[in-house]
């Protein structure tokens, strides 16, 4: 399962990276967070890994928009996980 999220505000990450938009992959080891330098765009600029969902919750949550987490299709096989899907980036803005 894979959902994402756009940011209230960019925030400063690590490294020093402003993140526009986030996107969480649910994995049978764990849960990976995509941390995107772009509001377009389409593959991320780094991760991180969580092995608990309610932390992920607990660091991110207050910094979404209104419109929260939004589920998006997982990649089809051979896809990179961290890709949103054709035509998808722009509409993550509106």
């Amino acid at each position: 399962m894979r959902k994402y999220a756009v940011l209230k505000e960019p925030a400063r990450c690590n490294g020093g990276k402003t993140v526009y938009k986030i996107m969480l992959h649910m994995t049978k080891d764990g849960i990976y967070l995509y941390k995107y330098d772009a509001p377009d765009a389409l593959k991320c600029a780094q991760d991180d890994f969580y092995e608990d969902l309610d932390a992920l919750h607990d660091v991110w949550d207050a910094l979404l928009d209104d419109n929260g987490w939004i589920e998006v299709a997982d990649p089809a096989e051979g896809e990179q996980h961290d890709a949103f899907p054709t035509g998808h980036a722009s509409d993550a803005q509106k």
